[in-house]
């Protein structure tokens, strides 16, 4: 079996319902190397979103039981944003804290510090970068945690532990999006010169 046939036998299997097994959301998503499927996936995470405990703005591939780095997202102003393989590029802004839900956590709302202002690959398979602030800047970091395993919950004990050790809120963060920002750059460097052959 290929691997689009394993991909699309995993989106036939997904019952398109949220997952709220912990174990099954530590799993980390893998990148996706063409779009096949992507559309048949994000209807899954909007059928979802329908039948979730509380009204939320979006879901990761991964909380419908696909380990794959695709997410949807639908703010109040109407604005949708699907990520593919996204990566944030650049963290500025303040650092606010602020209590966060998890559609796959019900009742769960936990302080997290998050960045203000991102700047995010959102569609990794282009190289297209958006620049987010705010709450939407926060839903979407927010995602990308979820596809890398890490919940609002493990947000909650880094806070409590980062306050009794005197560091700074959200330092780490940079340090574990940097190989992979690095990585979006350079292949992003590459398309633009692809490009002007």
């Amino acid at each position: 079996m290929n691997p689009a046939q394993k991909f699309d036998k995993a989106v036939t299997i997904s019952k398109g319902l949220v997952v709220t097994d912990i174990s099954k959301l530590r799993v980390v998503s893998e990148p996706l190397k063409t779009r096949h499927g992507v559309k048949a996936v994000v209807e899954k995470i909007k059928e979802a979103m329908k039948h979730t405990w509380v009204d939320g703005v979006g879901l990761t591939a991964i909380q419908i039981g696909i380990p794959k780095r695709i997410a949807y997202l639908k703010f109040d102003d109407g604005q949708e944003v699907t990520l593919i393989n996204p990566v944030i590029t650049k963290f500025s802004g303040d650092l606010l804290l602020e209590k966060e839900g998890c559609l796959s956590i019900p009742d769960a709302w936990t302080p997290v510090v998050r960045n203000s202002e991102i700047t995010v690959i959102v569609d990794g398979l282009n190289g297209k970068e958006r620049v987010f602030t705010n709450f939407k800047a926060r839903a979407i970091q927010h995602e990308i945690d979820l596809m890398d395993g890490i919940l609002n919950i493990d947000k909650k004990a880094k806070l409590i532990k980062k306050r009794h050790t005197n560091t700074t809120p959200g330092e780490d963060r940079s340090n574990r999006y940097k190989k992979r920002r690095d990585k979006a750059k350079a292949q992003k460097k590459s398309r633009k010169k692809n490009r002007k052959k």
